[in-house]
């Protein structure tokens, strides 16, 4: 039993030896590829900012090996099976054909249609840059995440619109309210008490202007409020007692209140009668 986990612990150590190896073989290669494709370009920058461009086409030429290595790391560990695997197998492929074309162009020259790609081939670089933003793009936990926002964004607007369904039921209690507080005033404005307010303010202003037009003193009047029903009993059982007590006497004119009149008034008036 020990001899044999001894043994699978050697297998396995020898294949993840093995593995590094391979991966070694094939970075060296890509490097090839990449220091040709340096050695065929670089010469086409000149002038006074040429460093500049040459260390930028080093850059981008060894895009082109890391891109290799990448995608072997990627399909052993993170992509998925589906789509994404698909298209990092063929981005794959395209790479390594990229490079093998990089090197039979630049060792040899004059190879009729396959010199057509020499036009292409600066611009290699650019085929990592657009396998990788397919497999960004294409990549599941990317897709749940996109996912995760758009369900974020539906819980914003469902709040959004209970607060906007808040605001209009506030509204629409305060738009009632101030509906009934204009009944009410239009009902207090139709009153006796107001009617009559309006009617004094009315001859007032009309006293006002007269005073200005003729120059004649016009005496304003006073706001007399219309007599309560205390007011009006009071008076009628004065006048009934007057009665009784001389026929003969009629009083035409209204009584003061009892709450209004004092102890001196009240007993002029039963002198007077």
């Amino acid at each position: 039993m020990k001899k044999t986990l001894k043994t699978s612990a050697m297998h396995s150590g020898g294949v993840s030896l093995l593995r590094g190896f391979i991966y070694l073989i094939i970075a060296l290669i890509s490097f090839y590829g990449d220091g040709v494709f340096v050695w065929m370009n670089i010469g086409h920058y000149t002038g006074s900012y040429a460093v500049i461009f040459q260390i930028f086409l080093v850059l981008g030429a060894f895009c082109t090996s890391a891109s290799i290595m990448a995608l072997l790391f990627g399909k052993a560990s993170w992509f998925t099976p589906g789509v994404q695997l698909w298209i990092a197998y063929i981005f794959t492929a395209v790479e390594v054909i990229v490079n093998v074309l990089n090197i039979v162009i630049a060792l040899n020259p004059n190879l009729g249609i396959v010199e057509l790609w020499r036009i292409f081939s600066p611009a290699t670089p650019f085929v990592a840059l657009i396998g990788w933003i397919f497999i960004l793009q294409v990549d599941k936990s990317q897709r749940e995440h996109h996912k995760l926002m758009e369900m974020e964004e539906q819980k914003n607007d469902a709040e959004r619109e209970y607060e906007m369904m808040v605001h209009q039921a506030n509204m629409d209690l305060k738009f009632g309210y101030l509906d009934q507080t204009k009944q009410r005033l239009q009902a207090a404005l139709n009153s006796p008490m107001a009617q009559a307010i309006v009617e004094q303010h009315a001859q007032n202003l009309t006293a006002q202007v007269l005073n200005e037009i003729t120059g004649l003193p016009v005496m304003q009047q006073q706001l007399q409020p219309p007599p309560s029903k205390q007011t009006v009993q009071f008076n009628q059982d004065v006048q009934s007692a007057i009665f009784k007590s001389d026929p003969d006497t009629r009083v035409d004119y209204p009584l003061a209140s009892p709450q209004m009149m004092t102890g001196d008034q009240m007993g002029q008036n039963g002198r007077s009668h």
